[in-house]
């Protein structure tokens, strides 16, 4: 949708499958990707042509416990955040497998580093950690307490900002203590895992579990 709301384009999931991935690539592409049987991943140019088309199986039958959020590595592998096995997997274009990395929790989405590390949320395990070069060994943690003033909850959607920080996601949904609870749905980090800036609203946001940085 542009920003005057005229629609470009429109892709929907088959009926009982459940689009859960919608990110622009660097490229200014679309990857979009549902969850079902097949799973399946698509690049999408700006007109809405159809560049690409991954299938796969996860091995999960339900579903909602199959996957978030997918990512695209510069190697142009997809790397597949898995529910129910708690897993990453790296999955080709053809749709084989290549690499997994087991991990806690409940992985809902990946980011990179520019020194070519990934971040993994880790949804119920309430913490992120970070895997050397691509999806090899955790060489860092971060728990639900590791940042002063704040607890983590289900940890979702992580995104760098620009200036060597994090964005993160602090979505409270499995929690009933959440509620009354005073810690923020969005933080921001500095490049020393400071808090710089943090959204505290449940009244006027609800839940948040992905965000979008929007420039004009």
């Amino acid at each position: 949708i542009t920003r005057d709301g005229r629609e470009l384009w429109n892709i929907a999931a088959p009926e009982g499958c459940e689009m859960q991935t919608a990110r622009v690539l660097p490229d200014g592409n679309a990857l979009i990707a549902w969850c079902g049987h097949p799973s399946t991943i698509l690049e999408v140019g700006r007109q809405g042509e159809i560049l690409s088309k991954t299938e796969f199986e996860t091995g999960i039958g339900y579903p909602h416990a199959q996957f978030r959020q997918i990512n695209k590595n510069k190697q142009g592998n997809y790397l597949v955040p898995l529910f129910a096995t708690s897993e990453v997997r790296e999955i080709a274009p053809d749709g084989s497998l290549l690499h997994t990395v087991k991990l806690s929790g409940t992985p809902f989405s990946t980011a990179f580093l520019k020194n070519g590390d990934c971040l993994v949320a880790c949804g119920d395990a309430h913490c992120f950690v970070q895997l050397e070069g691509g999806l090899g060994k955790i060489v860092r943690r971060v728990n639900a307490r590791d940042i002063a003033g704040i607890q983590l909850y289900f940890v979702a959607q992580l995104l760098p900002s620009g200036k060597g920080g994090l964005y993160i996601c602090n979505w409270q949904g499995h929690d009933r203590q959440a509620g009354k609870a005073n810690h923020p749905q969005v933080i921001e980090l500095d490049s020393d895992g400071k808090v710089v800036w943090q959204l505290n609203d449940k009244a006027k946001f609800g839940m948040i579990s992905a965000i979008c940085p929007v420039r004009k």
